[in-house]
C-alpha cells in the first residue's frame, strides 16, 4: 500500500512537470483583431513613412525600435519604408498602450508527502508516503495591451491624407511591457493582410516567453 502511494505521487509529479514544460514551450500571444480597410489585394503598394500618433512619441527611442519592427513586417507585404513623408505614397501610424494590470487568482490541488505514526501493540510505527492533498494558490498579474495601426494614402495630399486601413488589436497576458509582445501583436494584425474589411478575428502567435 505504501509503495503504491509513493508511485502514484511520483507519477503525478512527473505528469505535472511535463505539463508545465509543455505549457512553457507552447506559449502564445493571443490577440483580438478588428480590421477595416479600402485597400486592394496587391503584391506592391509603394513607399510608406512610419510615424507615431504625435511628435513626442515619434521622436522617442522606443518608437524607433517599434517602427523598425513594423517596417520589417510591412516590407514583405509590398511596402518600402522611406525616411520622409514627402517621398511616401502612404503614411502608417502606429499607436500602443498598456494598462497597470489586474490580479487573477487560481487554485489547484497536489499530493502532499509526509509521515504518519500509528500505534500497534503499544509500539509506534512511522510510515512515509502520501498524507493527503494540499491546495496551492497562485496570484498572477494580467495586463491588457492595445495596438493600433492606421494607414493613410498621401499621394493626393500630404496635408489631408485619406485613411485606407484601420486595425485595432487587444491582447491580455502576463507580460507587463509593450516591447515584449508588440512584434507578436503586429504579426496578428498583419496576418492575411489586408484581410477582410469589417472582420474581427482571434489570432495566436507563438512567443518565447521573454518579456
Amino acid at each position: 500500500h505504501e509503495l503504491r502511494e509513493a508511485l502514484m505521487v511520483r507519477k503525478f509529479l512527473v505528469v505535472f512537470f511535463l505539463l508545465g514544460l509543455l505549457q512553457g514551450c507552447l506559449r502564445q500571444v493571443k490577440s483580438n483583431v478588428a480590421v477595416f480597410h479600402s485597400l486592394p489585394t496587391a503584391k506592391t503598394y509603394g513607399t510608406v513613412f512610419l510615424s507615431g500618433p504625435n511628435d513626442e512619441i515619434s521622436n522617442s527611442l522606443e518608437f524607433r525600435s517599434h517602427s523598425a519592427v513594423l517596417g520589417g513586417k510591412l516590407a514583405p507585404l509590398g511596402f518600402r519604408v522611406v525616411d520622409s513623408i514627402e517621398n511616401a505614397d502612404y503614411l502608417a501610424v502606429l499607436s500602443y498602450a498598456i494598462d497597470s494590470g489586474r490580479q487573477e487568482t487560481s487554485s489547484y490541488t497536489m499530493p502532499q508527502r509526509g509521515s504518519t505514526t500509528s500505534y500497534v501493540g503499544g509500539y509506534a510505527v512511522t510510515t512515509d508516503g502520501g498524507t493527503g492533498y494540499k491546495t496551492v494558490t497562485d496570484n498572477t498579474t494580467v495586463y491588457t495591451r492595445q495596438v493600433a495601426l492606421d494607414i493613410f494614402d498621401v499621394r493626393q495630399s500630404k496635408d489631408k491624407p485619406t485613411k485606407v486601413y484601420e486595425a485595432r488589436a487587444t491582447s491580455q497576458g502576463t507580460c507587463g511591457t509593450v516591447t515584449g509582445v508588440l512584434p507578436h501583436i503586429v504579426d496578428a494584425i498583419l496576418t492575411d493582410f489586408p484581410g477582410t474589411s469589417g472582420e474581427a478575428k482571434k489570432v495566436s502567435i507563438e512567443w518565447n516567453g521573454k518579456c
